[in-house]
């Protein structure tokens, strides 16, 4: 059924929902600077994904070909059976082998229930080649957390 504009209700909810991730994105640091017009595609490609507690994301050696931010819950990188770092909201997950296009060097679990954004690595460099701002976010947020970890040494 349309409304008196000519949408209809699978339109309407498809909109709203994409605003919905535009909002949620635009509090992400990765997203810092980059306007709701360019959120959208941004928002169309994030795919949100609830997983349970104790999950593996992933293991190491597994091929780095998703991209994760951390919305609610922890995480925790394992290599070797020894836990390296912890992940909160907000955190990339999984970017070291997602832009090596390489495999992972720990594994991730999660320590509590989880919601996360995913991003398959085609989309993602697509969105990068749109919005430079974007590939200028991921070295800024890779660069504070080497800088951070740098400090707690």
């Amino acid at each position: 059924m349309s409304d008196r504009h000519g949408t209809s209700k699978a339109d309407r909810t498809f909109r709203a929902k994409l605003m919905r991730g535009v909002f949620e994105l635009k509090g992400l640091p990765l997203f810092e600077g980059m306007s709701a017009e360019q959120l959208l595609p941004v928002a169309d490609a994030a795919k949100r994904v609830a997983v349970g507690a104790s999950a593996v994301l992933f293991r190491q050696g597994d091929e780095g070909r998703d991209l994760y931010i951390l919305l609610k819950g922890e995480a925790v990188a394992v290599r070797a059976g020894v836990e390296i770092s912890h992940y909160g909201p907000g955190d990339l997950v999984g970017e070291l082998a997602f832009l090596e296009e390489s495999r992972h060097p720990v594994s991730v679990l999660l320590r509590s229930e989880a919601e996360l954004i995913h991003f398959a690595r085609d989309d993602f460099r697509e969105l990068c080649d749109l919005f430079p701002a974007l590939a200028q976010n991921v070295i800024r947020v890779l660069s504070r957390r080497l800088r951070d970890g740098l400090k707690s040494r």
